[in-house]
């Protein structure tokens, strides 16, 4: 087994000699996986991604371990002598999704990196679509792509919440919402870190994932305004299908929110200011004086004194006790009660706060 340092980790596992294939460079596709903690659904991740309906030698598949403290690193090294194309990395120190996926790209030989976060389990078809699509009809222009990606059914099963959260995959949309898109130019919010594929140097222009996001969320948001606003033009492959194994609850979730709001979502308020405008979470920011039209300040004190902590409250009890039955499914509800938790905490003067490890359930 070979050992090589690399950015505060060490790659082990098939390195040596890189196959013929990528000596004449006809490697395509890196696919990069970071993982923590994620002994529940790694193996089935990778294994996944070793059975695609490409040989083997069009792409390498790049596991950034950043130090799980359970059996996860065990279990990766057991699937190496049964993948000719997998590759190992750890990190000394856990570091964060951002930082572990632009360990990945560091290394990465493929023309293109997809990114495949270690809780999914992706279709066989799932790299050949990715390459398709950078390679076939849109050779040569500058493009990102998003998969179509849903909940195993076992994580949302009698959910009506999880099957809200579902709804708003980009494959599930309905109606006007959906109609309201166009899947070859989406708009820079559509962006996913763990479902998407990009040229390495175009994301490598824009300054990588940014590593200072440390808790959950947002790195994802930030990298998709950077790529769209340097004219990467994202696109939507319905054929690429992937499935998140992902345990939802409101619990989790209301973790989640708080998490992102108090660290990813400052992060963007102060880098780039103009990220939520084309959101409606520019109505749950603070007043600002200087830039707010009046209408603007007249729905932000509207929704301040509607989303008020005792009605998110109660709305909060009301989603636990109605979430299995579902005659009271109801997307307002769960958009007022979301709406509710980011506003208690963008307004909140308090540090970032770690609730939720990305690689665990």
């Amino acid at each position: 087994m070979v050992t090589m340092t690399a950015s505060d980790g060490y790659m082990t596992g098939n390195i040596g000699e890189p196959p013929a294939e990528v000596h004449q460079g006809k490697i395509k596709a890196s696919v990069i996986v970071p993982v923590y903690n994620g002994r529940e659904t790694i193996v089935d991740c990778l294994q996944a991604l070793s059975q695609q309906s490409i040989h083997h030698g069009d792409y390498e598949i790049v596991v950034v371990d950043d130090c799980s403290t359970d059996n996860t690193r065990t279990l990766i090294e057991e699937i190496l002598p049964f993948s000719e194309n997998l590759h190992i990395l750890h990190h000394r120190r856990n570091r964060g999704q951002g930082a572990a996926r632009n360990t990945g790209i560091k290394v990465a030989r493929g023309k293109i990196v997809i990114f495949v976060d270690g809780d999914i389990v992706v279709a066989d078809n799932f790299v050949e679509e990715h390459i398709n699509w950078h390679f076939g009809m849109n050779a040569g222009q500058r493009i990102a792509v998003i998969s179509n990606i849903r909940y195993a059914d076992a994580c949302i099963q009698g959910s009506n919440f999880g099957h809200y959260l579902q709804s708003r995959y980009l494959g599930f949309r309905r109606g006007k919402e959906k109609s309201s898109l166009d899947f070859t130019n989406l708009p820079f919010r559509c962006f996913g870190g763990g479902i998407s594929s990009v040229c390495p140097e175009d994301i490598v222009a824009v300054g990588l994932f940014d590593e200072t996001i440390k808790g959950y969320g947002a790195e994802d948001e930030k990298l998709g305004y950077q790529l769209v606003t340097s004219g990467i033009r994202l696109v939507f492959a319905e054929e690429a299908n992937a499935i998140h194994h992902d345990k939802v609850s409101l619990d989790r979730y209301k973790n989640k929110v708080t998490e992102i709001s108090r660290g990813g979502y400052r992060n963007l308020l102060k880098t780039y200011p103009d990220y939520f405008n084309g959101t409606s979470i520019k109505y749950l920011l603070p007043i600002n004086l200087r830039n707010d039209t009046s209408s603007i300040i007249v729905k932000k004190i509207t929704l301040k004194a509607t989303l008020n902590p005792v009605f998110i409250f109660l709305l909060e009890k009301w989603a636990k006790v109605s979430d299995n039955i579902k005659l009271f499914y109801s997307e307002k509800i769960y958009r007022l009660l979301i709406a509710g938790w980011l506003l208690a905490e963008l307004h909140r003067k308090a540090d970032p706060i770690r609730l939720v490890d990305y690689g665990s359930e």
